[in-house]
């Protein structure tokens, strides 16, 4: 049984030059808690979804593959049609060894199902 932190855009915010995901992991050990991230809201925080993937790669063990549009209401959309550079993040995860995902969309803009197997 493994606990993983699962972000959202705040923990992004830098405050004395760490973000405040960085100083949970700084606080809590491996051991006891890793990652679970979700691209869309690392880069919704002003982080870089690639750099981060590769900064933190020893504490993350799945990411949620959910993508925005900043232009549209409501900004979710299907995974690879907003701003979130999904062929880098896929190369990045299976370089590192990333090997779980979770398509996430919190609202859909077409048939949920239909969003996933695109």
């Amino acid at each position: 049984f493994q606990y993983l932190y699962h972000n959202h855009d705040f923990e992004m915010k830098v405050i004395d030059g760490k973000t405040g995901l960085e100083r949970l992991l700084e606080l809590i050990p491996a051991s006891l808690i890793n990652l679970e991230v979700d691209l869309a809201w690392v880069q919704i925080g002003g982080g870089d979804p690639v750099e981060f993937l590769k900064k933190h790669a020893d504490r993350i063990k799945m990411v949620h593959l959910k993508d925005f549009d900043p232009t549209k209401t409501p900004r979710w959309t299907v995974a690879g049609e907003g701003v979130v550079d999904y062929p880098s993040v896929i190369a990045v995860c299976k370089d590192l060894g990333i090997a779980y995902g979770a398509v996430e969309l919190d609202e859909s803009p077409i048939d949920a199902v239909e969003a996933v197997v695109q």
